[in-house]
């Protein structure tokens, strides 16, 4: 996307913003690690929110960019530690792995980005009981989001700049809701 977009792209944004905070709040009492995990999706959010509702481009672009792809793998990559549970210090390790190895090697940022969700997926599985694949879908909505509106973004760029957007809110009112209270008792 350029760097001014029409308002209407502010809007599923702040969708984001709201469902990124509600999670973020609602993860904090269970596990910080979790918040943190969940800080660079809604700090994107509030970072494109106030930069198309401004009509700013420039660094407000470049640290949308920043925290929407480096930020989600380290995001995912702290989740993934949380879920993991063996070491306390394991979920800021494996974040800060992921985040430097998409600043690093920017090629590694997407299998990085599919290998975590499918980690997190399997690991969501395994910890749930009796709903175990509800739990693992709900883990892979963000991915879901992106395979199918990849295909969307050179026809129809608004269409699936909004439907990402609302498939990213779900999926952190999904953590928030459904994959981390049943992944609590670990």
């Amino acid at each position: 996307m350029s760097a001014l977009l029409p308002q209407h792209f502010a809007v599923t944004e702040a969708v984001v913003v709201a469902a990124g905070a509600f999670a973020m709040a609602r993860t904090a009492r269970i596990n910080a690690w979790w918040a943190v995990g969940i800080a660079p999706f809604m700090l994107a959010a509030l970072v494109g929110t106030i930069r198309i509702s401004a009509g700013l481009a420039g660094e407000f672009e470049l640290a949308h960019q920043f925290l929407s792809r480096a930020g989600a793998v380290f995001g995912l990559g702290c989740m993934i530690g949380v879920m993991a549970g063996r070491a306390r210090w394991l979920a800021p390790v494996l974040g800060g792995a992921a985040g430097i190895l998409a600043v690093l090697i920017p090629g590694a940022m997407v299998p990085t980005f599919l290998a975590l969700t499918l980690v997190g997926a399997w690991l969501a599985y395994r910890a749930a009981d009796r709903q175990a694949r509800l739990v693992a879908a709900s883990f892979t909505v963000l991915l879901i989001g992106r395979l199918a509106t990849d295909p969307l973004r050179a026809a129809h760029p608004a269409l699936a700049w909004h439907l990402f957007h609302l498939a990213v809110a779900l999926w952190l009112l999904l953590l928030a809701i459904i994959v981390i209270p049943r992944l609590r008792a670990r």
